[in-house]
């Protein structure tokens, strides 16, 4: 997936032109969208079962800026899911104790790591998460917490290098699909 940044990256340059030494607080953060398409936008989840799935992520800037600092973020309204089924009670009987009630919900850490490297981003990689997203009656995303990380170094000399791999390792109470449309990088001078 390639991400354009034409608005974004003119905004950041007109931005960085202002910088106060020492006062990046005051230097507002651009949400620059990134869709997500493939393995990592279409997820099957069975409940109770961790899945995992990888893919590389083309962060190309023309303007010549360099990213400082920002955060990771997964909003609610970008998330879909279809259930299949819930999870059943522990042990096979069909109420629960109420202090093992389970709430509908999907939990997701996102790993990012250097281009090439899907493959061990999970044990290489920034771990961002975990998210919790909690689910409704009807399995349909209603918030997630937290609603941003802070990127660590390490992703944002990965962003201004251009290219990175993105794994997304998920855990639900629930069985079905769940549809990631993008994330939102946040970021600033």
């Amino acid at each position: 997936m390639k991400l354009s940044l034409k608005f974004s990256t003119a905004m950041l340059a007109i931005i960085g032109g202002v910088q106060i030494v020492g006062c990046q607080s005051l230097i507002p953060l651009i949400a620059i969208p990134v869709s997500l398409t493939g393995s990592l936008a279409n997820i099957e989840l069975i409940a109770g079962e961790q899945s995992t799935t990888c893919g590389s992520v083309n962060f190309a800037t023309e303007s010549g800026f360099t990213i400082g600092r920002g955060t990771f973020e997964i909003d609610a309204n970008s998330l879909s899911f279809a259930s299949i089924e819930t999870i059943p009670a522990g042990d096979g009987s069909d109420e629960m104790p109420a202090n093992q009630a389970v709430e509908n919900s999907i939990t997701l850490t996102a790993f990012v790591a250097a281009a090439g490297l899907q493959d061990t981003a999970t044990e290489v990689g920034d771990p961002y998460g975990p998210y919790t997203i909690l689910l409704d009656d009807n399995f349909q995303p209603v918030s997630v917490s937290p609603s941003s990380i802070t990127l660590t170094q390490d992703t944002i000399d990965l962003l201004n290098g251009g290219s990175l791999s993105l794994c997304l390792q998920i855990e639900s109470t629930v069985s079905g699909s769940l549809a990631i449309s993008s994330f939102t990088l946040n970021l600033g001078l």
